[in-house]
């Protein structure tokens, strides 16, 4: 229709980097000086249906499986220390002095958080959630929100 990505972008009320990022991604290039003869070029090739469809198939499976999922020995070894009351900065530490030589068997304390987390809702992760030490149903972010550090009172007087 003729209109530039900027001026788009302060319509939708987004970033203008936001939409050309979306344009780019999706085979949008800029029209060309209109030729003398014969049809007018398309604008650029962007259609939203075609975008739709790929943002839909890019986001139904993860590009890399999860090393620590249910049924993999990982996952075994992991559920087997939370049973035991380990914490997961535990599990990891004792994965990789149990298992040096063995990469496959051992994972950090936040993939560990994260396989718990990303669990499906059902019986299992509720399960797997209440053999952790603070069985919260959710984590707090780190990088967002309060100042979680302690405060110092009177800092003022």
């Amino acid at each position: 229709m003729g209109f530039k990505p900027g001026q788009i972008a302060r319509e939708l009320g987004r970033s203008a980097g936001t939409l050309s990022r979306e344009l780019k991604r999706n085979g949008w290039v800029r029209p060309k000086l209109p030729r003398s003869v014969g049809r007018p070029a398309i604008a650029g090739g962007y259609r939203s249906d075609v975008a739709q469809r790929r943002a839909r198939a890019c986001t139904v499976n993860p590009h890399v499986l999860r090393k620590v999922r249910p049924g993999t020995e990982l996952w075994k070894h992991v559920t087997h220390y939370l049973q035991e009351g380990y914490s997961p900065e535990q599990i990891a530490g004792t994965l990789s002095a149990v298992n040096p030589d063995t990469p496959t068997l051992q994972a950090s304390h936040e993939t560990i958080y994260t396989a718990i987390y990303a669990m499906p809702r059902g019986e299992l992760r509720t399960e797997v959630i209440g053999w952790l030490r603070f069985g919260h149903a959710k984590r707090r972010p780190r990088a967002r929100g309060e100042d979680r550090r302690g405060q110092i009172p009177d800092v003022n007087d």
